[in-house]
Protein backbone atom coordinates (compact mmCIF):
# COMPACT_ATOMS: atom_id res chain seq x y z
CA UNK A 1 0.00 0.00 0.00
CA UNK A 2 1.14 3.52 -0.48
CA UNK A 3 2.29 5.26 2.10
CA UNK A 4 0.36 8.36 1.09
CA UNK A 5 -2.76 6.11 1.92
CA UNK A 6 -1.13 5.59 5.19
CA UNK A 7 -0.05 9.71 6.27
CA UNK A 8 -1.66 12.38 4.39
CA UNK A 9 -4.91 13.45 6.54
CA UNK A 10 -6.21 12.33 9.53
CA UNK A 11 -4.13 11.06 12.78
CA UNK A 12 -1.23 9.69 11.16
CA UNK A 13 -0.01 13.25 9.81
CA UNK A 14 -0.72 14.94 12.72
CA UNK A 15 1.34 12.64 14.71
CA UNK A 16 3.87 12.86 12.37
CA UNK A 17 3.81 16.53 12.62
CA UNK A 18 3.73 17.39 15.79
CA UNK A 19 6.67 14.87 16.39
CA UNK A 20 8.88 16.96 13.48
CA UNK A 21 7.57 20.36 15.16
CA UNK A 22 8.88 19.13 18.95
CA UNK A 23 12.17 18.22 17.19
CA UNK A 24 12.55 21.15 15.23
CA UNK A 25 12.90 22.97 18.57
CA UNK A 26 16.52 21.09 18.59
CA UNK A 27 17.38 21.71 14.82
CA UNK A 28 17.70 25.01 14.86
CA UNK A 29 17.79 26.50 11.19
CA UNK A 30 16.17 23.09 9.87
CA UNK A 31 13.86 22.45 7.57
CA UNK A 32 12.05 18.82 7.27
CA UNK A 33 10.19 17.06 4.97
CA UNK A 34 8.88 13.73 4.69
CA UNK A 35 8.68 11.90 1.04
CA UNK A 36 7.34 8.69 0.13
CA UNK A 37 7.83 6.29 -2.29
CA UNK A 38 5.01 5.20 -4.59
CA UNK A 39 5.00 2.29 -7.39
CA UNK A 40 3.37 1.33 -10.41
CA UNK A 41 0.05 0.11 -9.93
CA UNK A 42 0.23 -2.22 -12.85
CA UNK A 43 3.97 -3.44 -12.37
CA UNK A 44 4.50 -2.97 -8.26
CA UNK A 45 7.75 -1.67 -9.62
CA UNK A 46 9.07 1.99 -7.58
CA UNK A 47 7.98 4.94 -10.06
CA UNK A 48 8.58 7.75 -8.02
CA UNK A 49 9.07 9.83 -4.85
CA UNK A 50 6.52 12.48 -3.67
CA UNK A 51 6.52 14.64 -0.72
CA UNK A 52 4.12 14.50 2.36
CA UNK A 53 4.23 16.90 4.75
CA UNK A 54 6.86 19.17 6.60
CA UNK A 55 7.95 21.79 9.01
CA UNK A 56 9.81 24.83 8.15
CA UNK A 57 9.03 24.82 4.46
CA UNK A 58 6.01 25.91 2.54
CA UNK A 59 3.20 23.25 2.74
CA UNK A 60 2.47 23.42 -1.29
CA UNK A 61 6.44 23.75 -1.55
CA UNK A 62 6.58 20.01 0.34
CA UNK A 63 3.15 18.73 -2.04
CA UNK A 64 4.99 19.50 -5.31
CA UNK A 65 8.28 17.29 -4.50
CA UNK A 66 7.74 14.96 -6.99
CA UNK A 67 11.43 12.59 -7.70
CA UNK A 68 11.78 10.54 -10.79
CA UNK A 69 13.17 6.86 -9.28
CA UNK A 70 15.51 7.31 -11.76
CA UNK A 71 17.26 10.79 -10.74
CA UNK A 72 20.25 9.22 -8.89
CA UNK A 73 21.51 12.96 -8.12
CA UNK A 74 18.59 14.09 -6.02
CA UNK A 75 19.18 13.18 -2.29
CA UNK A 76 16.03 10.92 -1.73
CA UNK A 77 16.65 8.48 -4.16
CA UNK A 78 20.44 8.54 -3.04
CA UNK A 79 19.42 8.03 0.25
CA UNK A 80 16.92 5.52 -0.57
CA UNK A 81 19.42 3.61 -2.86
CA UNK A 82 22.73 3.65 0.03
CA UNK A 83 20.13 2.63 2.21
CA UNK A 84 21.92 4.74 5.21
CA UNK A 85 22.09 8.46 5.67
CA UNK A 86 23.83 10.45 3.54
CA UNK A 87 24.71 14.18 3.29
CA UNK A 88 25.50 17.10 0.94
CA UNK A 89 24.99 20.16 -0.86
CA UNK A 90 23.24 21.09 -3.92
CA UNK A 91 22.04 24.16 -5.79
CA UNK A 92 18.49 24.07 -5.89
CA UNK A 93 16.13 21.37 -4.16
CA UNK A 94 12.86 23.11 -2.91
CA UNK A 95 14.11 26.72 -1.89
CA UNK A 96 17.35 27.85 -3.36
CA UNK A 97 20.77 26.72 -2.46
CA UNK A 98 21.42 24.64 0.40
CA UNK A 99 22.88 22.07 2.57
CA UNK A 100 20.67 18.89 2.97
CA UNK A 101 20.56 15.14 4.61
CA UNK A 102 18.42 12.24 3.69
CA UNK A 103 18.18 9.63 6.11
CA UNK A 104 15.87 6.45 4.33
CA UNK A 105 12.81 4.95 6.47
CA UNK A 106 12.22 0.97 6.15
CA UNK A 107 9.21 -0.60 8.02
CA UNK A 108 10.51 -3.86 7.50
CA UNK A 109 14.16 -5.21 8.24
CA UNK A 110 15.95 -5.92 4.71
CA UNK A 111 13.38 -4.04 2.41
CA UNK A 112 13.67 -1.39 0.36
CA UNK A 113 12.63 2.34 2.03
CA UNK A 114 9.16 3.43 2.29
CA UNK A 115 10.06 7.04 3.09
CA UNK A 116 13.04 9.36 3.10
CA UNK A 117 13.49 11.96 5.62
CA UNK A 118 15.15 15.19 3.86
CA UNK A 119 16.83 17.88 6.79
CA UNK A 120 17.40 21.01 4.56
CA UNK A 121 19.75 24.12 5.97
CA UNK A 122 21.46 26.83 4.98
CA UNK A 123 24.74 25.97 6.45
CA UNK A 124 26.32 22.38 6.30
CA UNK A 125 24.69 20.22 8.74
CA UNK A 126 26.89 19.19 12.03
CA UNK A 127 27.65 15.89 13.28
CA UNK A 128 25.29 16.75 16.29
CA UNK A 129 22.09 17.65 14.38
CA UNK A 130 22.89 14.55 12.07
CA UNK A 131 22.55 12.34 15.01
CA UNK A 132 19.33 14.19 15.77
CA UNK A 133 17.79 13.47 12.49
CA UNK A 134 18.34 9.61 12.89
CA UNK A 135 16.49 9.39 16.25
CA UNK A 136 13.79 11.63 14.68
CA UNK A 137 13.76 8.78 11.48
CA UNK A 138 13.51 6.10 14.29
CA UNK A 139 10.62 7.96 15.51
CA UNK A 140 8.80 8.42 12.44
CA UNK A 141 9.95 4.74 11.21
CA UNK A 142 7.90 3.00 14.42
CA UNK A 143 5.15 5.57 13.60
CA UNK A 144 4.70 4.60 10.33
CA UNK A 145 4.77 1.28 10.87
CA UNK A 146 2.35 1.08 13.34
CA UNK A 147 -0.43 2.93 11.09
CA UNK A 148 0.31 0.43 7.96
CA UNK A 149 -0.36 -2.09 10.30
CA UNK A 150 -3.39 -0.70 12.03
CA UNK A 151 -4.47 -0.35 7.95
CA UNK A 152 -3.58 -3.53 7.25
CA UNK A 153 -5.43 -4.82 9.88
CA UNK A 154 -8.84 -2.84 9.01
CA UNK A 155 -8.51 -3.50 5.68
CA UNK A 156 -8.22 -7.45 6.68
CA UNK A 157 -11.28 -6.80 8.93
CA UNK A 158 -13.43 -5.34 6.22
CA UNK A 159 -12.80 -8.00 3.73
CA UNK A 160 -13.77 -10.14 6.05
CA UNK A 161 -17.31 -8.35 6.53
CA UNK A 162 -17.56 -8.33 2.77
CA UNK A 163 -16.44 -12.06 2.50
CA UNK A 164 -19.15 -12.87 4.99
CA UNK A 165 -21.61 -11.16 3.46
CA UNK A 166 -21.56 -11.68 -0.38
CA UNK A 167 -19.81 -15.58 0.32
CA UNK A 168 -21.81 -18.22 -0.74
CA UNK A 169 -20.60 -21.01 1.14
CA UNK A 170 -21.54 -20.79 5.26
CA UNK A 171 -18.83 -18.75 7.52
CA UNK A 172 -19.04 -18.59 10.76
CA UNK A 173 -16.88 -16.20 13.24
CA UNK A 174 -16.73 -17.81 16.79
CA UNK A 175 -14.54 -17.27 20.02
CA UNK A 176 -13.96 -20.82 21.07
CA UNK A 177 -18.02 -22.57 21.01
CA UNK A 178 -19.58 -18.95 21.44
CA UNK A 179 -21.07 -17.77 17.86
CA UNK A 180 -20.33 -13.75 17.31
CA UNK A 181 -21.30 -13.58 14.12
CA UNK A 182 -22.36 -15.76 10.90
CA UNK A 183 -23.23 -14.73 7.30
CA UNK A 184 -26.66 -16.00 5.58
CA UNK A 185 -25.74 -19.25 4.47
CA UNK A 186 -24.70 -19.99 7.71
CA UNK A 187 -27.87 -18.79 9.50
CA UNK A 188 -30.16 -20.64 7.25
CA UNK A 189 -28.49 -23.51 9.24
CA UNK A 190 -27.71 -22.29 12.45
CA UNK A 191 -29.52 -19.65 13.70
CA UNK A 192 -31.97 -19.73 16.37
CA UNK A 193 -33.06 -16.40 16.42
CA UNK A 194 -36.18 -15.94 14.08
CA UNK A 195 -37.88 -18.34 15.88
CA UNK A 196 -41.17 -19.52 14.08
CA UNK A 197 -44.39 -19.89 16.15
CA UNK A 198 -45.87 -22.56 13.26
CA UNK A 199 -46.22 -26.49 14.22
CA UNK A 200 -44.47 -27.24 11.06
CA UNK A 201 -41.63 -24.76 11.75
CA UNK A 202 -41.37 -25.94 15.20
CA UNK A 203 -39.29 -28.91 13.75
CA UNK A 204 -37.34 -26.66 11.61
CA UNK A 205 -36.31 -25.38 15.53
CA UNK A 206 -35.17 -28.73 16.55
CA UNK A 207 -33.24 -29.28 13.32
CA UNK A 208 -31.83 -25.80 14.10
CA UNK A 209 -30.99 -26.82 17.07
CA UNK A 210 -29.39 -29.96 16.46
CA UNK A 211 -27.23 -28.19 13.70
CA UNK A 212 -25.91 -25.93 16.37
CA UNK A 213 -24.96 -28.36 18.83
CA UNK A 214 -23.33 -30.22 15.87
CA UNK A 215 -21.25 -27.33 15.65
CA UNK A 216 -20.72 -26.09 18.91
CA UNK A 217 -19.48 -29.72 19.34
CA UNK A 218 -16.47 -29.18 16.62
CA UNK A 219 -15.57 -25.97 17.32
CA UNK A 220 -15.03 -26.71 21.55
CA UNK A 221 -12.41 -28.97 20.34
CA UNK A 222 -8.60 -28.47 20.84
CA UNK A 223 -7.02 -26.82 17.81
CA UNK A 224 -3.25 -27.36 17.85
CA UNK A 225 -2.95 -27.57 14.14
CA UNK A 226 -3.56 -23.88 12.08
CA UNK A 227 -6.48 -24.94 10.02
CA UNK A 228 -8.40 -27.63 11.69
CA UNK A 229 -10.48 -29.88 9.05
CA UNK A 230 -13.28 -31.78 9.79
CA UNK A 231 -17.05 -33.25 8.78
CA UNK A 232 -20.64 -31.96 10.10
CA UNK A 233 -23.72 -34.33 9.21
CA UNK A 234 -26.37 -31.87 9.19
CA UNK A 235 -29.98 -31.44 8.03
CA UNK A 236 -31.31 -28.86 5.51
CA UNK A 237 -34.11 -27.05 8.07
CA UNK A 238 -36.48 -26.50 5.23
CA UNK A 239 -36.43 -29.99 3.49
CA UNK A 240 -35.12 -32.01 6.70
CA UNK A 241 -32.52 -33.96 4.15
CA UNK A 242 -29.38 -34.85 5.43
CA UNK A 243 -26.56 -32.81 4.23
CA UNK A 244 -22.93 -33.21 4.80
CA UNK A 245 -20.87 -30.27 4.96
CA UNK A 246 -17.27 -29.91 5.41
CA UNK A 247 -15.55 -27.70 7.13
CA UNK A 248 -12.58 -25.66 7.77
CA UNK A 249 -11.47 -23.99 10.82
CA UNK A 250 -8.58 -21.51 11.39
CA UNK A 251 -7.54 -19.30 14.32
CA UNK A 252 -7.75 -15.17 14.22
CA UNK A 253 -6.04 -12.71 16.46
CA UNK A 254 -8.17 -10.67 18.87
CA UNK A 255 -11.71 -11.15 17.64
CA UNK A 256 -13.36 -9.89 20.97
CA UNK A 257 -10.02 -7.61 21.83
CA UNK A 258 -9.08 -10.11 24.68
CA UNK A 259 -9.04 -14.06 22.88
CA UNK A 260 -8.45 -15.27 19.56
CA UNK A 261 -11.52 -16.68 17.11
CA UNK A 262 -11.83 -18.88 15.04
CA UNK A 263 -13.57 -18.71 11.21
CA UNK A 264 -15.32 -21.58 9.91
CA UNK A 265 -16.04 -21.93 6.42
CA UNK A 266 -17.86 -25.13 5.60
CA UNK A 267 -18.71 -26.45 2.12
CA UNK A 268 -21.72 -28.62 0.83
CA UNK A 269 -20.28 -32.14 0.00
CA UNK A 270 -23.73 -34.29 -0.19
CA UNK A 271 -23.78 -33.96 -3.91
CA UNK A 272 -20.31 -34.79 -3.98
CA UNK A 273 -20.78 -38.20 -1.45
CA UNK A 274 -23.96 -38.77 -3.90
CA UNK A 275 -21.79 -38.43 -7.14
CA UNK A 276 -18.61 -40.52 -5.38
CA UNK A 277 -21.18 -43.09 -4.85
CA UNK A 278 -22.71 -43.15 -8.12
CA UNK A 279 -19.04 -43.62 -9.56
CA UNK A 280 -17.96 -46.61 -7.01
CA UNK A 281 -21.10 -48.12 -8.15
CA UNK A 282 -20.40 -48.20 -11.83
CA UNK A 283 -17.05 -48.87 -11.30
CA UNK A 284 -18.46 -52.23 -9.27
CA UNK A 285 -20.64 -52.76 -12.61
CA UNK A 286 -17.69 -52.19 -14.57
CA UNK A 287 -15.44 -54.80 -12.86
CA UNK A 288 -18.04 -57.48 -12.67
CA UNK A 289 -18.69 -57.18 -16.54
CA UNK A 290 -14.97 -56.99 -16.68
CA UNK A 291 -14.64 -60.35 -14.80
CA UNK A 292 -17.65 -62.00 -16.57
CA UNK A 293 -15.65 -60.70 -20.11
CA UNK A 294 -12.64 -62.49 -18.50
CA UNK A 295 -14.62 -65.79 -17.55
CA UNK A 296 -15.79 -66.00 -20.90
CA UNK A 297 -12.44 -65.44 -22.66
CA UNK A 298 -10.60 -67.88 -20.49
CA UNK A 299 -13.18 -70.47 -21.37
CA UNK A 300 -12.61 -69.44 -24.95
CA UNK A 301 -9.23 -69.38 -24.46
CA UNK A 302 -8.90 -72.77 -22.73
CA UNK A 303 -11.32 -74.52 -26.55
CA UNK A 304 -8.43 -72.92 -28.41
CA UNK A 305 -5.69 -74.12 -26.34
CA UNK A 306 -5.87 -77.99 -27.43
CA UNK A 307 -5.94 -77.27 -31.76
CA UNK A 308 -3.27 -74.41 -30.93
CA UNK A 309 -0.93 -76.95 -29.35
CA UNK A 310 -1.48 -79.24 -32.21
CA UNK A 311 -0.60 -76.42 -34.93
CA UNK A 312 2.23 -75.41 -32.64
CA UNK A 313 4.04 -79.29 -32.68
CA UNK A 314 3.27 -79.60 -36.85
CA UNK A 315 4.80 -76.49 -37.34
CA UNK A 316 7.95 -77.66 -34.78
CA UNK A 317 8.18 -80.54 -36.56
CA UNK A 318 8.01 -78.91 -40.07
CA UNK A 319 10.63 -76.43 -39.23
CA UNK A 320 12.64 -79.44 -38.07
CA UNK A 321 12.84 -81.08 -41.32
CA UNK A 322 13.57 -77.66 -43.55
CA UNK A 323 16.50 -77.05 -44.61
CA UNK A 324 17.45 -73.10 -43.60
CA UNK A 325 17.92 -72.84 -47.61
CA UNK A 326 14.84 -73.83 -48.52
CA UNK A 327 12.41 -71.27 -49.85
CA UNK A 328 9.75 -71.87 -47.98
CA UNK A 329 11.97 -71.71 -44.54
CA UNK A 330 11.22 -68.23 -43.89
CA UNK A 331 7.66 -68.88 -43.65
CA UNK A 332 7.60 -71.60 -41.79
CA UNK A 333 9.71 -69.84 -39.01
CA UNK A 334 7.24 -67.08 -39.39
CA UNK A 335 3.81 -68.84 -39.08
CA UNK A 336 6.14 -71.00 -35.83
CA UNK A 337 7.23 -67.65 -34.45
CA UNK A 338 3.12 -66.12 -34.43
CA UNK A 339 1.92 -68.93 -33.48
CA UNK A 340 3.97 -69.32 -29.92
CA UNK A 341 2.66 -65.47 -29.69
CA UNK A 342 -0.79 -66.35 -29.75
CA UNK A 343 -0.45 -69.25 -27.42
CA UNK A 344 1.09 -66.61 -24.58
CA UNK A 345 -1.56 -64.44 -25.25
CA UNK A 346 -3.88 -67.77 -24.87
CA UNK A 347 -1.68 -68.64 -21.38
CA UNK A 348 -1.87 -64.71 -20.09
CA UNK A 349 -5.77 -65.24 -21.28
CA UNK A 350 -6.17 -68.97 -19.08
CA UNK A 351 -4.70 -66.97 -16.19
CA UNK A 352 -7.40 -64.32 -15.49
CA UNK A 353 -10.24 -66.87 -14.30
CA UNK A 354 -7.40 -69.69 -13.14
CA UNK A 355 -10.12 -71.91 -11.12
CA UNK A 356 -9.05 -72.12 -7.29
CA UNK A 357 -5.69 -73.66 -6.37
CA UNK A 358 -4.82 -74.93 -3.14
CA UNK A 359 -2.58 -72.79 -1.11
CA UNK A 360 0.64 -74.34 0.30
CA UNK A 361 3.93 -73.15 3.21
CA UNK A 362 6.00 -71.89 0.23
CA UNK A 363 9.81 -70.50 0.47
CA UNK A 364 9.77 -67.03 -1.62
CA UNK A 365 13.19 -67.41 -1.67
CA UNK A 366 13.69 -70.91 -3.30
CA UNK A 367 10.62 -69.13 -6.02
CA UNK A 368 12.69 -66.04 -6.89
CA UNK A 369 15.57 -68.48 -7.25
CA UNK A 370 13.82 -70.34 -9.95
CA UNK A 371 12.04 -67.76 -11.74
CA UNK A 372 15.64 -65.87 -12.16
CA UNK A 373 17.35 -69.37 -13.33
CA UNK A 374 14.87 -70.19 -15.91
CA UNK A 375 15.25 -66.35 -17.37
CA UNK A 376 19.28 -65.99 -16.93
CA UNK A 377 20.43 -67.15 -20.23
CA UNK A 378 17.94 -64.52 -21.94
CA UNK A 379 18.94 -61.93 -19.39
CA UNK A 380 22.78 -62.98 -20.10
CA UNK A 381 22.29 -62.54 -23.63
CA UNK A 382 20.62 -59.17 -23.30
CA UNK A 383 23.80 -58.14 -21.41
CA UNK A 384 21.90 -57.04 -18.43
CA UNK A 385 23.86 -57.63 -14.75
CA UNK A 386 21.62 -59.42 -12.45
CA UNK A 387 22.45 -58.77 -8.48
CA UNK A 388 20.02 -60.75 -6.57
CA UNK A 389 19.96 -60.12 -2.80
CA UNK A 390 17.96 -62.91 -0.64
CA UNK A 391 17.50 -62.89 2.88
CA UNK A 392 18.14 -66.21 4.51
CA UNK A 393 15.77 -65.69 7.81
CA UNK A 394 12.70 -65.09 5.37
CA UNK A 395 9.87 -66.61 7.02
CA UNK A 396 7.25 -69.04 4.91
CA UNK A 397 4.22 -67.70 2.94
CA UNK A 398 1.34 -69.62 2.47
CA UNK A 399 0.89 -69.14 -0.90
CA UNK A 400 0.98 -71.20 -4.71
CA UNK A 401 4.64 -71.72 -5.73
CA UNK A 402 3.63 -71.66 -9.52
CA UNK A 403 1.26 -68.74 -9.16
CA UNK A 404 4.08 -66.55 -8.14
CA UNK A 405 6.42 -67.69 -9.91
CA UNK A 406 4.44 -66.87 -13.03
CA UNK A 407 4.21 -62.89 -11.19
CA UNK A 408 8.01 -62.99 -10.89
CA UNK A 409 8.78 -64.06 -14.25
CA UNK A 410 6.34 -61.85 -15.73
CA UNK A 411 8.16 -58.74 -14.02
CA UNK A 412 11.42 -60.20 -14.30
CA UNK A 413 10.05 -60.30 -18.82
CA UNK A 414 9.17 -57.09 -18.11
CA UNK A 415 12.94 -54.85 -16.54
CA UNK A 416 14.03 -57.17 -19.26
CA UNK A 417 12.04 -55.42 -22.03
CA UNK A 418 12.88 -51.81 -20.46
CA UNK A 419 16.38 -52.31 -20.47
CA UNK A 420 16.75 -53.49 -24.40
CA UNK A 421 20.83 -51.95 -24.45
CA UNK A 422 21.57 -53.93 -20.73
CA UNK A 423 21.60 -52.84 -17.66
CA UNK A 424 21.10 -53.59 -13.85
CA UNK A 425 18.61 -55.68 -12.47
CA UNK A 426 18.42 -55.88 -8.73
CA UNK A 427 16.34 -59.12 -7.07
CA UNK A 428 15.84 -58.85 -3.42
CA UNK A 429 13.79 -60.38 -0.37
CA UNK A 430 13.71 -58.66 2.91
CA UNK A 431 10.54 -58.28 5.64
CA UNK A 432 9.09 -55.31 5.61
CA UNK A 433 10.24 -52.55 8.47
CA UNK A 434 9.21 -49.31 9.43
CA UNK A 435 10.26 -47.53 6.47
CA UNK A 436 7.91 -48.97 4.56
CA UNK A 437 4.98 -46.74 4.81
CA UNK A 438 2.50 -48.85 2.16
CA UNK A 439 3.06 -52.20 4.83
CA UNK A 440 2.75 -53.51 7.80
CA UNK A 441 6.48 -53.50 9.64
CA UNK A 442 6.70 -56.91 10.43
CA UNK A 443 3.74 -58.71 9.00
CA UNK A 444 4.83 -58.47 5.01
CA UNK A 445 7.70 -60.53 3.06
CA UNK A 446 8.52 -57.96 0.58
CA UNK A 447 9.98 -59.35 -2.76
CA UNK A 448 11.81 -56.17 -4.96
CA UNK A 449 12.86 -55.84 -9.00
CA UNK A 450 14.47 -52.82 -10.06
CA UNK A 451 15.38 -51.98 -13.37
CA UNK A 452 17.99 -49.24 -14.69
CA UNK A 453 15.16 -48.57 -17.79
CA UNK A 454 13.65 -46.00 -19.37
CA UNK A 455 11.35 -45.40 -16.60
CA UNK A 456 7.83 -45.05 -17.15
CA UNK A 457 5.86 -41.53 -17.60
CA UNK A 458 4.19 -40.52 -14.86
CA UNK A 459 1.29 -39.67 -16.44
CA UNK A 460 1.12 -43.76 -17.45
CA UNK A 461 2.18 -45.01 -14.45
CA UNK A 462 -1.81 -45.35 -12.66
CA UNK A 463 -2.33 -47.46 -15.60
CA UNK A 464 0.03 -50.22 -15.76
CA UNK A 465 -2.15 -52.50 -14.02
CA UNK A 466 -5.31 -52.03 -16.44
CA UNK A 467 -6.52 -54.72 -18.42
CA UNK A 468 -5.14 -53.92 -22.04
CA UNK A 469 -2.99 -51.55 -21.31
CA UNK A 470 0.34 -51.44 -22.32
CA UNK A 471 3.31 -49.81 -23.11
CA UNK A 472 4.71 -52.43 -25.23
CA UNK A 473 4.49 -51.85 -29.09
CA UNK A 474 1.44 -53.13 -30.52
CA UNK A 475 2.88 -56.85 -31.58
CA UNK A 476 4.80 -57.54 -28.90
CA UNK A 477 2.31 -57.20 -25.31
CA UNK A 478 -1.35 -57.87 -24.74
CA UNK A 479 -1.39 -55.70 -21.69
CA UNK A 480 -2.72 -58.67 -19.45
CA UNK A 481 0.31 -59.77 -17.75
CA UNK A 482 0.32 -57.18 -15.44
CA UNK A 483 -3.36 -57.10 -14.53
CA UNK A 484 -3.03 -60.79 -14.17
CA UNK A 485 0.06 -60.40 -11.72
CA UNK A 486 -2.00 -58.10 -9.47
CA UNK A 487 -5.18 -60.37 -9.28
CA UNK A 488 -2.72 -63.55 -8.46
CA UNK A 489 -1.39 -61.14 -5.40
CA UNK A 490 -4.89 -60.06 -4.09
CA UNK A 491 -5.89 -63.53 -4.30
CA UNK A 492 -2.59 -63.90 -1.95
CA UNK A 493 -3.94 -61.45 0.58
CA UNK A 494 -0.68 -58.98 -0.69
CA UNK A 495 0.16 -56.08 -2.80
CA UNK A 496 2.00 -55.09 -5.72
CA UNK A 497 2.91 -51.42 -6.53
CA UNK A 498 5.06 -49.57 -8.97
CA UNK A 499 7.71 -47.28 -8.63
CA UNK A 500 9.18 -45.20 -11.58
CA UNK A 501 11.23 -42.24 -12.52
CA UNK A 502 11.98 -41.38 -16.21
CA UNK A 503 15.31 -41.86 -16.29
CA UNK A 504 16.72 -43.69 -13.17
CA UNK A 505 14.55 -46.69 -13.59
CA UNK A 506 11.27 -49.27 -12.48
CA UNK A 507 10.88 -50.67 -9.33
CA UNK A 508 8.05 -53.92 -8.63
CA UNK A 509 7.06 -54.22 -4.77
CA UNK A 510 5.38 -57.57 -3.98
CA UNK A 511 4.03 -57.64 -0.20
CA UNK A 512 2.88 -61.15 1.00
CA UNK A 513 1.64 -61.87 4.19
CA UNK A 514 3.72 -64.52 5.93
CA UNK A 515 3.04 -67.53 8.30
CA UNK A 516 3.39 -65.97 11.79
CA UNK A 517 4.38 -69.42 13.68
CA UNK A 518 4.21 -72.96 13.16
CA UNK A 519 1.02 -73.25 14.89
CA UNK A 520 -0.51 -70.60 12.99
CA UNK A 521 0.26 -71.90 9.59
CA UNK A 522 -1.30 -75.33 10.86
CA UNK A 523 -4.56 -73.97 11.22
CA UNK A 524 -4.37 -72.24 8.13
CA UNK A 525 -7.19 -73.02 5.33
CA UNK A 526 -6.46 -73.88 1.69
CA UNK A 527 -7.68 -71.35 -0.37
Amino acid sequence: MRMSEIIIGGAVESLILAQMERRAEDLPDVALALVAAESDPETGELALWRGLCGVGVPGDGVRALVIAAHDRQHPVVRAAEAGRMVCGAAASLIAGSMYWCATPISLAPGALPSAVLLALAAEPIPPQTQARLASLADTLTHILAGAEAALRERRDTDQLALLMRYAANPIILSAGAQIISMNEPAARLFDLAPAPDAEEQNEQVNILARNLHRLRDFLARDFTEEVANGELHLEDPRTQEPVIMAIAASHVPDVLGTQPGIVSVLHDMTRARELEEHRLRQQLFESEKLAATGRMAASIAHEINNPLEAIKNALYLLVQRTEPSDPDYHLLDLAQRETERVARIIRQMLGVARPSVAFAPTDVNQVVREAVQLLMPQLDQARIEVSITLDDHLPRVMASADQLKQVFLNLLLNAKAAMPQGGGLLVQTRIAHEGDDEFLAGRHVIVRIRDDGAGIDPEILPRVFEPFFSTKPERQGTGLGLWVCQDIIQRHQGQILVRSKVGKGTTFLVALPFIRSPETSAKEPAL
